[in-house]
């Protein structure tokens, strides 16, 4: 296969299509958010400076692709060329502390304030958790805390091409994307690690019928959910005064327990370089040879690198996609743990 990778930057307000000689961008989910560094050769024309908005598309060989939408944050020079780091809406949430209370909000009203208040536009906020109070308290930065609630409510908090929040339930079901051995995979290890502390439980206070409720804040001595087992050996126990329904802590439980079983499984890959690869993007690896774990695999991390005569990669870090079999196995070891105490 040949490829002839290459990429568009541009700062403030002049665009580069052929200076570029290096790239290095490292795609996360909240809270540390997307970044990137690209070199210019030392005798471009150049203006840009730390606030700067700027923008990139890379193409890998196969049609060109958006791939950040943020802001210059440093610029450092030297003989031969210009350096410059590019970071997106992820930092003017860290920069942001919040310091308020939230009454009768729910997660969603809660991620949408924070990231208005921080200057930035929110796109797909898809979650749901009942929160008759939520006290943004200025200890944690806004990404933080937003990747905090994503957690809780079984989500990921990202930022995406167009410099947009989202946060998305965790993708399940069928791949989005097909790898193939042979041609895009360079290098592939998969890990099955056990389960440390397989069930994790979200302990709440009341119960109140819903987040509204009029003593939805009053004192309990009461936990949610009332099936949590006791502690002990593989049993973890959240305290979350936050909640104060069963339905909530119940959701909260299983994303906890379903987070923690995806980390059993994971990998790590490199590629030549595929730009459409983000975080949270589901994938599966065909015509593996056997014992090697196709996926499905859900993306964490994405790290993609232009250099010059070395080409362009890209190395993702992943964990299981599907949960449910693993989930399945938690809870069964789950229940005999019970049944021996009974």
């Amino acid at each position: 296969m040949s490829l002839a990778p290459s990429l568009s930057v541009t700062l403030g307000n002049l665009r580069y299509d052929t200076h570029a000689v290096e790239l290095h961008a490292c795609l996360e989910p909240l809270p540390r958010g997307n970044s990137v560094r690209v070199s210019l050769p030392a005798t471009v024309r150049f203006e840009a400076a730390p606030g700067d908005d700027a923008s990139m598309d890379v193409d890998g060989g196969e049609g060109s692709q958006k791939l950040f939408t943020g802001k210059v944050r440093n610029v450092r020079r030297d003989f031969r060329r210009i350096h410059v780091t590019l970071a997106d809406a992820a930092t003017d949430l860290a920069a942001y502390r919040p310091c308020q209370t939230f009454e009768k909000q729910n997660a969603k009203q809660v991620i949408r304030t924070l990231a208005s208040d921080a200057g930035v536009d929110a796109g797909d906020v898809d979650v749901d958790l009942d929160l008759p109070a939520y006290v943004a308290q200025p200890g944690r930065t806004a990404s933080e805390q937003i990747a905090e609630l994503a957690r809780l409510c079984g989500a990921i908090a990202l930022v995406d091409a167009e410099g947009k929040l989202n946060v998305i339930p965790r993708p399940t079901g069928q791949p989005s994307v097909a790898l193939l051995y042979g041609r895009e995979m360079l290098d592939y290890s998969a890990s099955n690690f056990e389960t440390i502390n397989p069930q994790r439980f979200a302990i709440g206070f009341g119960p109140a019928g819903s987040g509204s409720a009029p003593d939805a804040l009053r004192p309990s001595v009461d936990f949610l959910p009332s099936s949590a087992a006791a502690g002990g050996s593989g049993v973890v126990r959240y305290p979350l005064p936050l909640l104060r329904t069963p339905t909530a802590a119940d959701d909260v439980s299983t994303a906890l327990q379903t987070a923690n079983a995806a980390r059993a499984q994971r990998l790590r890959s490199r590629c030549f370089l595929l730009p459409a690869l983000r975080p949270g993007e589901v994938i599966e690896v065909q015509s593996l040879p056997d014992g090697l774990g196709a996926g499905p695999w859900l993306l964490t991390r994405v790290q993609h690198e232009l250099r010059p005569g070395s080409g362009g990669f890209t190395t993702i870090e992943a964990e299981a996609a599907d949960t449910s079999s693993l989930l399945s196995g938690l809870l069964s070891a789950g229940l005999s743990a019970i049944g021996g105490l009974l």
